[in-house]
């Protein structure tokens, strides 16, 4: 162990970059603490990628049923418990979940719950339940990834303005679903609900779908998302988002007014560094709060590292 210190290696965050890097830390005989305020796993397992893929297999699986019948297959009435697919949506990811902390106890990781902040270049202050305690380490990896960004007046309420982790945490399905932000993660939202039956309107102030992506991919998603029934608006922006009688209401920059059950939020995501006090340490960001770094992953300060979406 590095001479002076609890840990050779600290790693902030549990995620796919933070959990790997402890691991392969540990392999090599490094001493290595590993940070997590929420769930192991990260976004990409409990709010991201695994429950998204899960419902998209959801979808999937109801429209060959739906199909069946064109081939002489009758499946009777087919019926979505949503609810149960919820519990298993989730019993998907607990497992998952599992596995990312077994993982680590086979390294010997030590795994501390609780959240980090810099107190300077090697130490760490772990906050937990109105509890405190400090570990230093030679080297610190930051993979705290990114978080949703609101949009500008409209804050997250967890009920009728969503973001993405909140739309993955459904027991229920609303009957409309107002989405704002037409990325790779609104179209990925859009597919299963449209088939699940959600009435389902799409708001992009870009001049297409996915304009960060291929056109002609982007052209099949848009005949896709309006085959099944969705309203996609582009080029149009939200000029007035508010809450009433249970309901969103939406302003549009063309005249329109939209009315939605609940408003999903997918204009994008923000490093997630708040709270970190990385100044103390002396870590370098830029203007969206991201840490900057060279091709080797190092910060500012050398010996400490960020990969992954605070990078």
């Amino acid at each position: 162990m590095s001479e002076g210190y609890d840990f050779d290696v600290a790693v902030i965050g549990g995620g796919p970059g933070g959990y790997v890097a402890a691991i392969r830390a540990a392999q090599s005989g490094a001493k290595t603490a590993l940070v997590e305020k929420s769930d192991l796993g990260g976004v990409c397992n409990n709010v991201g990628c695994i429950p998204t893929k899960f419902l998209i297999r959801v979808a999937r699986l109801m429209r060959r049923v739906e199909s069946a019948a064109s081939v002489g297959l009758e499946a009777g009435d087919l019926r979505l418990d949503y609810a149960r697919t919820a519990e298993c949506r989730d019993a998907v990811v607990a497992k998952l979940r599992q596995g990312v902390g077994s993982l680590l106890e086979a390294n010997h990781v030590e795994v501390l719950r609780g959240e980090a902040a810099f107190l300077d270049d090697h130490s760490l202050s772990v906050r937990a339940g109105g509890a405190s305690s400090t570990v230093s380490a030679h080297c610190i990896i930051v993979a705290t990834g990114s978080v949703p960004a609101e949009l500008a007046g409209v804050p997250f309420d967890g009920e009728q303005v969503i973001d993405s982790s909140a739309a993955l945490k459904l027991s229920e399905l609303p009957e409309s679903l107002l989405i704002v932000g037409a990325g790779y993660i609104g179209c990925e939202f859009a597919g299963p609900f449209l088939t699940f039956g959600v009435d389902v309107t799409i708001v992009e102030m870009m001049d297409r779908i996915l304009p960060e992506m291929d056109p002609d991919c982007a052209r099949e998603v848009f005949k896709m998302l309006e085959e099944r029934g969705a309203s996609v608006f582009t080029s149009t922006r939200i000029e007035k988002l508010e809450k009433r009688n249970g309901s969103v209401r939406a302003a549009l920059s063309n005249g329109e007014e939209v009315v939605a059950e609940k408003a999903l939020i997918c204009t994008g995501r923000r490093p997630s560094t708040e709270g970190l006090a990385l100044d103390r340490a002396g870590v370098r960001t830029d203007e969206k709060g991201a840490v900057v770094v060279n091709k080797h992953m190092q910060s500012s300060v050398p010996h400490i590292y960020a990969v992954g979406d605070v990078a």
